[in-house]
């Protein structure tokens, strides 16, 4: 989903100006919110939804993780405060694996540990963060992505 800069803009500065409430009525009723909250997007990973972004062309990066991992536990924490507050300029999908699950997407990704997030466009990989929970690298990461 697309949000021009100038509708990020404009949101902005009716929220800055008090108009929260007002904006979010407005945008509710143009359709825009939604996609506003949905810029960056965190789902289960699957080959074949990676495949469609691949074909597509839309920016997709891939986070594997554990359920015991305090590191991927962090990064999973960033991802949906990403996800959950809106976020102009990461319109992108996010697809998490299970690192001990999923050694299929381990191998095809190269993967060698947990806590991997990789940033691809067009199935050619741009950047990857490996083992950190900074928030600064994690966005530089995501926006690598984005990069045209």
């Amino acid at each position: 989903m697309f949000i021009s800069p100038a509708m990020a803009q404009s949101w902005s500065r009716l929220r800055k100006r008090g108009f929260g409430l007002v904006a979010v009525v407005c945008l509710l009723s143009l359709g825009v919110l939604p996609q506003l909250a949905l810029a960056l997007e965190v789902k289960p990973y699957s080959a074949q939804a990676f495949d469609q972004a691949v074909k597509a062309n839309r920016p997709v990066a891939v986070h594997f993780r554990t359920s015991w991992c305090t590191v991927c536990k962090a990064q999973q924490v960033l991802l949906n405060q990403m996800q959950t507050t809106a976020q102009p300029g990461y319109e992108l999908t996010v697809l998490a694996v299970d690192f001990d699950k999923d050694q299929a997407a381990r191998e095809r990704h190269k993967a060698k540990e947990r806590s991997t997030l990789i940033a691809y466009v067009g199935g050619v990989e741009k950047a990857r963060l490996e083992g950190s929970a900074d928030e600064t690298r994690l966005k530089a990461v995501l926006k690598a992505a984005l990069v045209k």
